[in-house]
């Protein structure tokens, strides 16, 4: 599944109802939770899976922030996952300025933003079939979840 793809079928999973400043935060929690379920996880189906899961909001705050076409600026060959970690708890803190306090921070928020999808995509091509399988198995978990769009507690399992 390519990424354009994705970013299209992802937006039927998510809710619309919700203020700009309530997205935002949404999926910038998700991201920082699902990162820290993903450097957690021990075996490596698991971490695909939770891999998935963070592509999903790194995605949908790509969306948000009006930034799915941005370029890749560089390669990500070697991180850590305390790092790829750090800098989305930092893309968090950007994300609250931005949504709460009206302070214009989206160039950095896209960077690490950025950092964060190449770091996705170099583990989803080293050790789980590619980054298209990722996206593909992630689309396949959201349409068991919600087969029918965004329901309220549809995801909370």
């Amino acid at each position: 599944m390519n990424r354009e793809q994705y970013m299209l079928e992802i937006q039927r999973t998510w809710s619309t109802d919700w203020t700009q400043a309530e997205q935002l935060a949404n999926a910038a929690l998700g991201l920082v939770g699902e990162l820290n379920e993903y450097r957690k996880a021990i075996d490596t189906i698991k971490r695909g899976e939770e891999l998935g899961d963070a592509l999903y909001y790194c995605a949908t705050l790509n969306r948000l922030t009006n930034r799915c076409d941005f370029p890749y600026l560089f390669e990500v060959s070697e991180y850590s996952d305390a790092a790829i970690v750090d800098v989305s708890i930092e893309a968090g803190e950007l994300i609250k300025k931005m949504a709460f306090h009206r302070v214009d921070v989206e160039a950095s928020i896209v960077s690490r933003l950025v950092f964060i999808e190449r770091c996705i995509e170099t583990d989803a091509n080293q050790y789980h079939g590619g980054i298209e399988s990722v996206r593909a198995q992630n689309i396949a978990k959201l349409r068991a979840r919600y087969p029918d769009g965004f329901v309220p507690g549809g995801g909370v399992r």
